[in-house]
């Protein structure tokens, strides 16, 4: 079974098969969420890490998995997956990692 919205280009073959075709809703009373995976870099210093995770906490978003790197000249990667509920949890996360000190920046990993 596939679902595709109404305006799928794969659809329109299949609409004059409508014996093929089933209507599905969703219950958007429960939130769905799905992990996504984020990258900061900054330059590494103490109580930054701690620093990440009380933004993330803050904004209820669960934390799925964290690794972080210190390379030589000091910067750091922090590659996390964190549990959200849509985008706009995301990028509000984002921004405000943006703001702490020494990070020079944060963007979601894609595939």
């Amino acid at each position: 079974m596939s679902i595709h919205r109404t305006d799928c280009p794969n659809i329109k073959s299949d609409l004059a098969d409508e014996e093929r075709l089933i209507e599905v809703s969703w219950d958007f009373e429960k939130k769905a969420s799905y992990n996504a995976e984020i990258q900061v870099r900054a330059a590494d210093r103490p109580g930054l890490l701690a620093e990440i995770a009380l933004k993330i906490n803050d904004a209820d978003i669960g934390l799925v998995s964290l690794n972080a790197r210190t390379n030589k000249d000091k910067s750091v990667l922090i590659t996390m997956i964190l549990e959200i509920h849509d985008k706009e949890q995301l990028n509000d996360l984002m921004k405000k990692v943006r703001k702490i000190g020494n990070v020079f920046d944060v963007y979601r990993v894609t595939a």
